[in-house]
């Protein structure tokens, strides 16, 4: 941990050795980051909901699991807002569906079964992970899985996702756009609102 600030390493300083190597791994690479868009380097500490908290006219997100870290940094007046998120292929969610889908998604899954619908599953919880990362920053608070819905388009490996209940959220998903890769034992996601942001 002798590559980040000390008030980030203050932010894990009483965690377990896993969390800490984590944690040290993801700042090193919003340092690379910032270095590639020509910002100085700074420590990007947490806010009051965990949120990493960006360096003015930045939005970003970091995302990890295992060895496997990503981080996505972008200026303001290209990108409104971004999230990332990876996952192993093999993680167990076959008995969250029902916290993750939406009903009409339920519904969709219903005609599918076995790995396939677990698959759906875990490609759902990533995009819906990314979205809740990139509107963060518009909305500061957490979004609950049912309220956002996520349709595929597999031929592009991309997605929409949209609202029902929050005509505010719904237009923010709306203007934004997702995608996905499946590599090896991975998923990972992204989703990118436009730079203007929505009033």
């Amino acid at each position: 941990m002798a590559d980040i600030f000390p008030s980030e390493r203050e932010i894990v300083g009483s965690a377990v050795d896993k969390r800490k190597a984590e944690f040290s791994t993801g700042r090193v690479l919003v340092a690379q980051s910032l270095h590639l868009l020509g910002v100085p380097r700074q420590p990007v500490l947490k806010g009051s909901k965990n949120e990493p908290l960006w360096p003015t006219g930045l939005v970003g997100s970091i995302t990890h699991t295992g060895e496997i870290c990503i981080v996505a940094v972008a200026r303001e007046s290209v990108c409104g807002g971004v999230g990332v998120d990876v996952e192993r292929c093999d993680a167990n969610v076959s008995e969250l569906a029902h916290l993750i889908l939406s009903p009409g998604e339920a519904e969709r899954s219903m005609a599918q079964s076995g790995r396939h619908r677990d698959d759906t599953v875990r490609l759902t919880f990533s995009a819906k992970e990314s979205v809740f990362k990139a509107v963060f920053v518009h909305l500061e608070r957490f979004i609950e899985f049912e309220e956002v819905s996520i349709e595929f388009d597999h031929r592009l490996q991309s997605f929409i996702a949209a609202a029902t209940g929050d005509e505010r959220l719904d237009t923010l998903l709306r203007s934004g756009k997702g995608g996905y890769v499946l590599q090896d034992d991975l998923i990972v996601t992204n989703f990118f609102l436009p730079g203007a942001p929505i009033a």
